[in-house]
C-alpha cells in the first residue's frame, strides 16, 4: 500500500470512532474533540502524502496512542470507538515499520 493510501485507511477508522462517538446515548464532546483533532493530524498528513517524514509518523503516533489511552480511561467508551481509534493506531505502527524499512 502507498503512503497516501494508509493514511487514507487510517482516517477512515478515525471517521468510523467519530461518527460511533456522535450515536453514543449522550455524547462526550471532550471524546468528539479528540478525535476530530487525531483526524486533522491524520487528514493534514494525507495532503502532503508525498513528503511525509517518519518523524511526522511517529507524532501522528505519538497522538494518537495517546487518544487511545485516553479513551479507554473514560467509564464506557463504546467498544466500536476504542476500537477504531487502536485499528488507527495500528496502521500507523505498520506504516512507521515501512518508513523504517
Amino acid at each position: 500500500m502507498t503512503v497516501k493510501s494508509q493514511l487514507h485507511a487510517c482516517g477512515d477508522s478515525l471517521m468510523v470512532a467519530v461518527r460511533a462517538a456522535q450515536r453514543a446515548g449522550t455524547p462526550d464532546v471532550q471524546n468528539l474533540k479528540t478525535l476530530r483533532a487525531c483526524q486533522d493530524i491524520i487528514e493534514r498528513l494525507e495532503q502532503s502524502a508525498t513528503e511525509v517524514s517518519a518523524v511526522e509518523i511517529e507524532l501522528a503516533l505519538s497522538v494518537l496512542t495517546q487518544a487511545s489511552i485516553e479513551l479507554g480511561r473514560q467509564q464506557a467508551p463504546a467498544r466500536t470507538v476504542l476500537g477504531a481509534v487502536r485499528n488507527a493506531v495500528e496502521r500507523l505502527e505498520r506504516l512507521r515499520t515501512d518508513f523504517s524499512a
